[in-house]
């Protein structure tokens, strides 16, 4: 088997592995003689350029067997050109399927925001799809819980800036009975979240 032919098959060996045997070997043939003529083509046009160069620069004629040497250079060189042409545009099959794995998870984890973001504002509070509150509704949140702690007001922030954009009421102030209604679903939220971290807590202790 010839260089090229050798560099055709490993080249397309994988790609092509489910072609039958005698489309695979006649396709193999046609393109390792394409190359082949390619190579021929493209030495004859640089020979007599190599040749000219190693003599000018040696200052005298090349004889019988540099000659010969010189030509071989000039195919070899032409060889290489015409095998990298093999490679462009190839996927390693490994990493395309890679490449697809990962759009596939870019398009479930979208697909999963997105079905957030349709949820009900008393449902969608505490997910990744939550938006961040803006100035006014962190205001107003300091406004109608002022006593309570940073952590119970972050809370209280994201579940005000997704009652105002599903245009659900939101309490006036400390006295607004929605505040006592509101506030007790924040505090029952956090009691969860606070015991989910102290399971995965003790999880991580007991696989230690």
């Amino acid at each position: 088997m010839s260089e090229v032919k050798a560099a055709v098959h490993q080249r397309y060996r994988t790609e092509l592995a489910e072609m039958d045997r005698a489309s695979y070997e006649d396709f193999v043939t046609d393109r390792t003689a394409e190359l082949e003529q390619t190579i021929a083509e493209t030495t004859a046009a640089t020979e007599h350029q190599v040749i000219a160069e190693w003599e000018a620069s040696m200052g005298r004629a090349a004889d019988h067997q540099e000659r010969v040497n010189l030509f071989n250079q000039a195919r070899l060189s032409a060889q290489e050109v015409a095998l990298a042409t093999l490679w462009e545009g190839y996927q390693d099959p490994e990493d395309r399927a890679l490449r697809e794995a990962e759009q596939a998870q870019i398009e479930q984890d979208a697909a999963e925001e997105r079905a957030m973001r349709a949820l009900p504002a008393m449902d969608r509070w505490t997910t990744p799809a939550a938006s961040n509150p803006t100035q006014q509704i962190e205001e107003l949140t300091e406004q109608v819980w002022p006593t309570e702690s940073i952590g119970f007001q972050v809370y209280a922030a994201s579940l005000l800036q997704a009652r105002s954009e599903d245009q659900m009421p939101l309490p006036t102030g400390p006295g607004d009975p929605l505040a006592a209604e509101l506030g007790q679903v924040v505090t029952a939220r956090r009691a969860e979240a606070e015991q989910r971290q102290a399971q995965y807590r003790d999880r991580r202790r007991q696989n230690s």
